[in-house]
């Protein structure tokens, strides 16, 4: 199972960053590890890195988009995908600050919708993968 984060990149910091994601993945895997000792001051990078995601409208857009779909159900600000025929097993967490994904898929069907909205950064903290979703889709 694979757990992807993602992150709505401000502008300003996706272009400078773009070349050299690395330090971006360092920032979020210290807060996600909980390290205490830069955590202040990591908080308040974080917060100037990140736009808020736009909860609701997000919500919305994916219910629209998958709600004729067979394989698709949502409860709250959760999005399910369990195609039995592709074998994708795949649930959207959608928070304040984060998108999460949780997926026994590599490339999860919701990358492809997702890649709509621009700046969207993905780790997956516990394979040190990340990337931007741009660049896979």
């Amino acid at each position: 199972m694979r757990h992807f984060y993602l992150f709505d990149i401000n502008e300003s910091y996706v272009d400078l960053d773009k070349t050299h994601p690395y330090s971006l993945f360092k920032l979020f895997y210290d807060l996600y590890k909980g390290n205490k000792n830069n955590y202040k001051s990591y908080n308040k990078v974080y917060g100037s890195i990140i736009n808020p995601i736009k909860r609701d409208l997000l919500n919305n857009n994916l219910f629209n988009i998958y709600k004729t779909n067979l394989f698709y159900y949502k409860y709250m600000n959760r999005h399910y995908y369990n195609n039995y025929l592709d074998k994708e097993k795949t649930r959207v967490t959608i928070n304040n600050s984060f998108i999460k994904i949780d997926s026994n898929n590599i490339k999860p069907s919701f990358f492809k919708i997702l890649n709509r909205y621009s700046n969207l950064f993905v780790c997956d903290f516990d394979n040190n993968d990340y990337f931007y979703l741009e660049s896979i889709a």
